[in-house]
């Protein structure tokens, strides 16, 4: 009988275990070397950024997600990222709010990060991943 209650609690740990991990996305803690390149979530390429960017307003390209349109522009002073604009989000119903919320936190990261690199806001995947994509598109533009 107790060899029995003792599969079961493992059984159920290890259940557990792999559903977090799934869950999770993931498998084990990871380091990253200082000298290696490191990807976000959202842009899900290498980090290029350059060390300066070239002034201007710089249009990025268009990104159509499931609930609307996502485009922005970089407005690059001093080499410096210094303002993100929305030309175009989603803002009717259930995906406004969700613009509404993330987009503030979205174009926050760019600025601080100097980059198109920015985390998937928690509720607004497909925006976050759309604005990393117009940003990157714009920033290619300006790159040194």
């Amino acid at each position: 009988m107790k060899t029995k209650i003792y599969v079961a609690i493992v059984a159920i740990i290890i259940g557990a275990g792999i559903f977090w991990f799934v869950r999770t996305g993931q498998t084990s803690p990871t380091t990253t070397p200082s000298n290696a390149t490191s990807s976000s979530a959202a842009g899900g390429s290498p980090s290029t950024t350059p060390t300066s960017y070239k002034d201007g307003t710089y249009t990025g390209n268009a990104t159509d997600m499931e609930h609307g349109i996502v485009q922005v522009s970089a407005v690059i002073s001093g080499g410096k990222l210094t303002d993100v604009q929305f030309l175009q989000l989603p803002q009717d119903g259930r995906s406004g709010e969700i613009s509404s919320l993330a987009g503030p936190q979205l174009r926050s990261e760019a600025l601080k990060t100097q980059s198109a690199q920015v985390d998937i806001v928690s509720g607004a995947t497909q925006t976050s991943q759309a604005f990393a994509q117009s940003l990157q598109s714009a920033l290619s533009q300006a790159g040194a």
